[in-house]
């Protein structure tokens, strides 16, 4: 090896021990970074103390809303907490039923609520369709779009006429690109 080889490979190792070497300072997160984190386990606490009437009564506004493919993840929070309280309150009435001295083939019990929840999945589900519907049309009309404005910019590049300012035609097209969406 020639020493014009070493010299760059030595000065690299040079840097990174360097840079390892540096003590490394925790940096702080910034409130927006905290927050969801916060909130996202301050709700999990809320929705585990909920009784099945609160949840349901959440599940209920989330659902009545216009647009509700925000409340995606909130909605199916409040879903699985509700069904997990039903189904143990119907196992809880089980439990009772056998040691009465029933048989357990024989238990039937449907919870009070489990109509207007089963109601309320449904037109959740019918919504977020739509919602997902609608997205999907929007991102059907961007791509679009943005073909449309890279064949722009395809066609400025192969045809560009003598006196054309390159400069005002691209920075049109990114102005168009971004406005897609």
């Amino acid at each position: 090896m020639s020493k014009e080889m070493e010299l760059p490979e030595m000065e690299e190792n040079n840097k990174q021990q360097e840079a390892s070497a540096l003590p490394v300072q925790p940096t702080e997160a910034s409130p927006a970074e905290v927050q969801p984190q916060e909130i996202h386990r301050e709700d999990a606490v809320l929705v585990e103390k909920m009784s099945v009437q609160e949840l349901i009564s959440e599940m209920e506004t989330i659902a009545n809303k216009a647009d509700v493919g925000m409340d995606f993840k909130r909605f199916n929070q409040l879903k699985e907490a509700a069904h997990h309280v039903m189904e143990e309150e119907i196992a809880d009435k089980k439990h009772e039923f056998v040691e009465a001295g029933n048989e357990q083939e024989d238990f039937s019990y449907e919870h009070p609520e489990q109509q207007k929840f089963s109601a309320l999945i449904q037109i959740f589900r019918e919504k977020q369709d739509t919602f997902n519907k609608k997205q999907e049309g929007e991102q059907k009309e961007n791509l679009e779009v943005r073909t449309q404005i890279i064949e722009k910019l395809k066609n400025l590049y192969t045809n560009t006429e003598p006196g054309t300012n390159l400069f005002k035609a691209i920075r049109e097209i990114k102005e168009e690109w971004a406005a897609a969406g």
